[in-house]
C-alpha cells in the first residue's frame, strides 16, 4: 500500500463515477433487455442476455474504481495512532480501506 500514490481528487472523482456509470449501464441494458424485469430479477440476471459481457465490464468497470477510491481515500487519511501503547495502526490501516470499499 505504500508504494501506491493516487491523488485525493483522482479518488474522490472515481468514486463518483464508477456507481454513476454502473446504475447507468445497468438502467439502460435492463431497459433494452426483452422480459428482463427489474422489479422480479437481479442485476446479475444481465449476464444471462445476448450482450451478457457489457453487464460484466460494468461489474469490473464499478469495482476497480471503488478500490481507487478505497485506496486514495486510505492514503489522504492521517495515520492512526496506538491509544493503550500496542502497535495496532497497521492493522487499524487494513481495517479502514476494507470498510471504505465495502460501503462506498
Amino acid at each position: 500500500m505504500n508504494g501506491l500514490n493516487i491523488s485525493p481528487r483522482a479518488s474522490a472523482l472515481a468514486g463518483i463515477i464508477g456507481p454513476v456509470v454502473f446504475v447507468t449501464v445497468y438502467t439502460v441494458f435492463g431497459l433494452a433487455t426483452p422480459g428482463y424485469s427489474p422489479l422480479t430479477q437481479v442485476i446479475s440476471n444481465l449476464e444471462l442476455a445476448p450482450y451478457g459481457w457489457i453487464q460484466q465490464l460494468n461489474f469490473l468497470q464499478c469495482g476497480t474504481l471503488i478500490i481507487i477510491f478505497a485506496v486514495g481515500f486510505h492514503g489522504a487519511m492521517p495515520e492512526a495512532r496506538p491509544s493503550s501503547g500496542r502497535r495496532r495502526s497497521g492493522w487499524n490501516r487494513t481495517q479502514r480501506v476494507c470498510c471504505y470499499s465495502a460501503f462506498a
